[in-house]
C-alpha cells in the first residue's frame, strides 16, 4: 500500500529535548465533536479508524484529541493529507455536478478494483450508510496511486439517531441496504476483504471497539454490546456484497 502523507502546517522550532533534531509542529487536521444529532460520532470515527487499520483498510487516519483550554470532552481529530505531488481526484468536492463524480467511476474501478472492494466490504460490516463521495484518488497517475476515504462518523453507533437505534440498524441483516460502489464490486477482491474480516479474532475486535472508558454518552455497556453485534455482522457480508 503507497504512503500517504499528512499536511505540517507549520513548523515552530526545535524540540529542546531532541539529540537528533527533531522539531515542534502542528499537523493540520479535521476536528469533530459529538453534538446532538450524531451523539457517538467521535467513539464511531476512534472506532473505525483502529478496525481499518488493523485490516490495511486505505483510510486517512485520525487520532483522539483534547483541546488545552480544559474542555475534557474527546474530540476526534482527522488528518489532513497531503497533497503536494499528488494530483488527487476530489469526490469530496460538493461544488462539482454529482454526475461529473459519477463518470469518474469508470476509472476509478478500473485503477483500485481492490481498493473499492476493501472499502465497500468494510463499509457494509460497520454499518457505514454515509460513504457517498468521502474519498479522493490518484486517477491521472499510473504508477503506484493513492486512494483513500475519508469519514466515518456516520457508522457503527453513529449510523442512526441515536445509540439504541443504531444497535438495532445493525442488527438488520440487509444494512446498509445499498453502497455506492456496489455495481463496480468484482467477487474476487470483495472474497478476499471478506475472508479478512472473519479472520480478525475477537480479542482484535474487542480491543478495538471497547475503549475502557465513556466516551461522549457511549457508555461500555454499549461498547460491549456493538462488539458483539460485529461479531454477528460478519456472516452478513457474503450475502450483502458477493454478487449472484
Amino acid at each position: 500500500m503507497p504512503i500517504l502523507s499528512y499536511q505540517i502546517s507549520s513548523i515552530i522550532g526545535d524540540n529542546p529535548l531532541s539529540t537528533t533534531g527533531a522539531k515542534e509542529g502542528h499537523i493540520s487536521a479535521i476536528i469533530k465533536s459529538d453534538h446532538e444529532e450524531a451523539v457517538a460520532q467521535v467513539y464511531s470515527e476512534i472506532v473505525a479508524n483502529r478496525l481499518a487499520v488493523f485490516l490495511g483498510i486505505p483510510i486517512a487516519t485520525g487520532v483522539p484529541a483534547l483541546l488545552d483550554n480544559g474542555d475534557i470532552n474527546i474530540k476526534f481529530a482527522s488528518l489532513r493529507a497531503s497533497e503536494i505531488n499528488h494530483d488527487f481526484y476530489d469526490f469530496t468536492a460538493d461544488e462539482v455536478d454529482y454526475n461529473q463524480h459519477k463518470a469518474r467511476f469508470k476509472k476509478l474501478s478500473k485503477d483500485f478494483p481492490n481498493e473499492i472492494a476493501q472499502i465497500a466490504v468494510f463499509d457494509y460490516w460497520i454499518g457505514n450508510q454515509d460513504r457517498e463521495f468521502n474519498f479522493k484518488a490518484e486517477l491521472s497517475k499510473k504508477d503506484r496511486a493513492i486512494f483513500f476515504a475519508i469519514d466515518h462518523g456516520s457508522s457503527l453507533l453513529s449510523c442512526s439517531s441515536t445509540i439504541t437505534k443504531s444497535l438495532l440498524k445493525l442488527e438488520e441483516t440487509t444494512f446498509p441496504d445499498t453502497h455506492i460502489f456496489s455495481e463496480y464490486i468484482e467477487n474476487h477482491y470483495a472474497n478476499i476483504m471478506i475472508d479478512r474480516i472473519n479472520q480478525i479474532p475477537e480479542w482484535a475486535i474487542e480491543n478495538a471497539v471497547v475503549v475502557n472508558d465513556v466516551i461522549g454518552d457511549v457508555s461500555l455497556a454499549d461498547q460491549y454490546a456493538l462488539y458483539e453485534k460485529l461479531i454477528v455482522r460478519k456472516d452478513y457480508l457474503m450475502n450483502q456484497v458477493i454478487k449472484k
